[in-house]
């Protein structure tokens, strides 16, 4: 009894619900319309506002400024690499402390009969091993 009027009012009920998801979906095509017009005034606005051949032109004076500081920076760089590795390592700076200390050491004992260090003697052989070497070098020249 009851089921041809059961069925009746499932079909009026699953077409209501047809009907609501078309208008729903009506209704966000609308919005979607209204977003994309609203869209399209701002890149029109955006247009007309920003110069194209302008910017263009200031970028390429951006990179050219931004590939000179690039290269600027790197010779920067590279020279100051340059200078640390040419500093010296701790055993060259440790040779040289110890020879201002020899050579101040040597120039306050002078006087005195205190016995020289190792490297006070050796300081004093590659002094007269130079002199040596450049009498026997100037003899040569005059040979010649």
């Amino acid at each position: 009894k009851f089921h041809p009027f059961l069925h009746s009012i499932y079909q009026a009920q699953a077409r209501l619900n047809s009907v609501m998801m078309a208008l729903d979906q009506q209704v966000s095509q609308l919005k979607l319309a209204g977003a994309m017009k609203q869209s399209a005034e701002i890149m029109q606005d955006m247009n007309r506002l920003v110069k194209v051949d302008e910017i263009s032109t200031t970028m390429m004076e951006m990179q050219k400024e931004m590939m000179k500081a690039g290269i600027i920076a790197e010779q920067i760089d590279d020279a100051v690499d340059n200078v640390l590795d040419e500093d010296m390592d701790s055993d060259e700076a440790d040779e040289e402390v110890n020879k201002i200390i020899d050579d101040v050491m040597s120039s306050a004992l002078k006087g005195t009969n205190a016995p020289m260090s190792k490297l006070q003697k050796e300081k004093e052989k590659d002094l007269e091993d130079d002199e040596t070497d450049a009498l026997e070098g100037r003899l040569n020249a005059l040979k010649s």
